[in-house]
């Protein structure tokens, strides 16, 4: 168990906001927190400059928080009770959006949180690493391969197929309750779509995403009449 002293600065950065709960020294210009709330903000501590970390049993620490510096009368806080709560709640969707890329979520699960997920924008001039989810124009996508270096003219799209892969909310692919084709899909044999109020069949799988529209993939799907699939014999 370790503890952190940071600047008030360092919060700022990223968009913590300071608690009552916090110990500060007398300025209010520095903070003592837990290792495990530096953590949760997706942070490292060997990249961190000016971070020093102390065990919970640190002489150095315990001489640290004695002396006029931490040891004085602080100002009383002034921040209401509601804004206590408000910020606590701030601050953990903050810690959440940080580590959202490491929670097992489902697809259905990722997609009713998708404003917790990064804007594709973000990584343009940095890496994408595969398995990663990101947002753009409003749609969710999961990266397919790692992506060295994103280029701005790179956004996920069909022309970019390869790279991203739109996510769309599960279906069982019955008839019952086909799945909705989206130009950028794997075609999966056995499975049902639907497009444009028209269901269809896959009677053989595509084995990599296609994106006509389904009613020009003939080689892999055909239409549902009355029940049954429409194949030619």
């Amino acid at each position: 168990m370790n503890y952190l002293i940071v600047t008030k600065e360092w919060l700022a950065a990223r968009n913590i906001l300071p608690l009552p709960t916090m110990r500060k020294n007398n300025d209010g210009t520095k903070y003592l927190v837990h290792d495990e709330f530096f953590k949760a903000f997706d942070s490292d501590l060997e990249e961190e400059g000016g971070v020093e970390s102390y065990p919970h049993n640190s002489p150095r620490l315990e001489e640290l928080l004695a002396s006029d510096e931490w040891n004085g009368e602080a100002a009383p806080s002034t921040d209401t009770a509601d804004y206590v709560q408000v910020a606590g709640v701030r601050n953990l969707m903050q810690a959440t959006k940080a580590n959202i890329q490491s929670y097992a979520l489902t697809d259905n699960e990722s997609l009713a949180v998708m404003d917790l997920y990064p804007e594709w924008g973000e990584y343009v001039g940095g890496s994408l690493q595969q398995g990663f989810k990101v947002v753009y124009e409003g749609k969710l996508y999961r990266v397919r391969q790692d992506v060295a270096v994103v280029l701005e003219g790179q956004y996920p799209s069909t022309s970019t197929a390869a790279l991203y892969e739109e996510i769309n909310e599960t279906h069982e692919g019955t008839q019952a309750d086909p799945i909705p084709y989206n130009n950028n899909m794997e075609l999966e044999q056995g499975k049902y779509y639907t497009q444009g109020g028209v269901t269809y069949y896959c009677h053989t799988g595509s084995g990599q995403p296609v994106y006509n529209d389904l009613a020009d993939l003939a080689v892999f799907v055909s239409p549902v009449e009355n029940g049954y699939e429409g194949l030619t014999l």
